[in-house]
């Protein structure tokens, strides 16, 4: 586990998403993923999205959690897996319930934030919810 540490301290994606799917503190998870989140790894970016939106030993925060999920939804592409295509699936179902819980402002404000993410990462186009 340690190695994994120093690997994940430097950068290494899948160290901080192994540390950040196997930390007992959830604060600390969070941290791992967020780093994984933020080099563009759609797995971390999903786990991130759904431990901000159901909290389980850390703050609920809503919009957050729904800005990652929103990122881990838009960037499959045509090459992603059968398995990664259900998992696309289901996360939008998500998205759709979650929208109806934030204002018009909050998605507006989430969702730009989503495009400016993705361009400049020169990733896909941001996926919109229908409510």
């Amino acid at each position: 586990m340690l190695e994994e540490r120093r690997r994940a301290e430097v950068g290494d994606i899948d160290a901080q998403r192994f540390l950040g799917s196997i930390s007992k503190d959830k604060a600390e998870a969070a941290n791992w993923l967020r780093r994984a989140s933020e080099q563009g790894d759609r797995l971390s970016m999903s786990s991130l999205g759904h431990l901000l939106l159901f909290g389980d030993g850390i703050e609920v925060n809503l919009a957050e959690g729904y800005f990652w999920l929103l990122l881990s939804t838009s960037t499959y592409t045509l090459k992603s897996t059968k398995q990664e295509r259900a998992r696309m699936g289901e996360e939008r179902r998500q998205l759709r319930r979650i929208a109806k819980s934030l204002t018009e402002e909050e998605r507006k404000r989430i969702e730009d934030r989503c495009h400016d993410w993705l361009d400049a990462h020169k990733l896909t186009k941001c996926f919109k919810p229908k409510i």
